[in-house]
């Protein structure tokens, strides 16, 4: 696969996970979002594979540092998580909801 297919399909797959989540906590389902982001994760690993072009140089890797890209990686995962059980719980509870 290009470098450009990859990038389109990772295009497709962010609007199409957008829309999902947007439709499903409107309707006030707060756990299947975490599902549809796993979900949209490992098809994008998966997708990165069979690239045949590098995507990024080796020295961006080493400018941003892997500490830092690795720390910020776990922790908007965490925050998703906990956004999303927050607001599954919060169905009673306006403070907690608004938090």
């Amino acid at each position: 696969m290009t470098l450009k297919k990859y990038h389109y399909y990772r295009l497709a797959i962010v609007i199409l996970l957008a829309a999902g989540i947007s439709s499903l906590v409107a309707t006030g389902n707060y756990l299947l979002p975490l599902a549809a982001v796993a979900l949209a994760w490992l098809i994008l690993y998966n997708l990165r594979q069979h690239v045949d072009g590098v995507l990024a140089d080796e020295c961006d890797y080493a400018l941003a540092g892997q500490a830092a890209r690795y720390s910020i990686s776990a922790f908007s995962v965490l925050l998703v998580i906990a956004f999303f059980v927050l607001m599954h719980f919060a169905q009673g509870n306006q403070d907690l909801y608004n938090f």
